[in-house]
């Protein structure tokens, strides 16, 4: 709480905040895995946006990474999923605490996310026994992999506390394209 007294949530223009996140994996729905890990990266272009008061208006992206696994239906197999993400974010700041609640908190940074990306993703199919891509009676691989890529468009809303003038812990409900929740830390310059 010491660190926390010179924090302050507002956003101004030529700000860059990054932020390492971890997401849920319930649109995927793994047997096992990991979770969805992403970088964002934002630039705050335009403060007080259309002249509405503490409205910052932002552009970045983000890159993500996951991996999961499913069982087949044969047994002694399963599907193993690499996932590469990437998306492009518009973020509009607005101190919805202050402006609409009448309880400003320099601290906390509340904000709203639209973003579309790309989901690539790469299955293989398994033999559990050898850990190798399962092959036919010929020894070819009996499932070639191969890279699949899918559009996915994401809408999300935040609250960022800010523990410190540079650094806070973020969390993310909504649908970013590719987790339902995320939670992290942000780093701001």
């Amino acid at each position: 709480l010491l660190l926390a007294t010179g924090a302050s949530a507002q956003y101004v223009e030529g700000l860059s905040v990054i932020t390492l996140r971890v997401g849920d994996n319930l649109r995927v729905s793994p047997d096992s895995g990991t979770p969805h890990l992403s970088l964002t990266y934002e630039y705050e272009l335009l403060e007080d946006a259309f002249d509405v008061e503490t409205l910052c208006l932002g552009v970045g992206g983000s890159v993500g990474f996951r991996n999961y696994q499913r069982m087949g239906t044969y047994n002694g197999f399963y599907f193993a999923y690499r996932n590469i993400t990437w998306s492009l974010r518009g973020t509009a700041h607005y101190d919805v605490l202050g402006q609409l609640l009448g309880m400003h908190d320099d601290h906390v940074d509340t904000y709203a996310t639209l973003s579309l990306g790309m989901e690539h993703s790469r299955s293989r199919y398994i033999d559990r026994l050898t850990g190798l891509e399962a092959l036919n009676k010929q020894g070819e691989i009996k499932v070639p992999s191969e890279w699949k890529r899918e559009l996915l468009p994401g809408l999300q809303v935040g609250l960022r506390y800010w523990l410190t003038p540079n650094f806070g812990a973020v969390a993310e409900v909504g649908f970013d394209g590719f987790s339902f929740v995320n939670i992290g830390v942000s780093a701001c310059f």
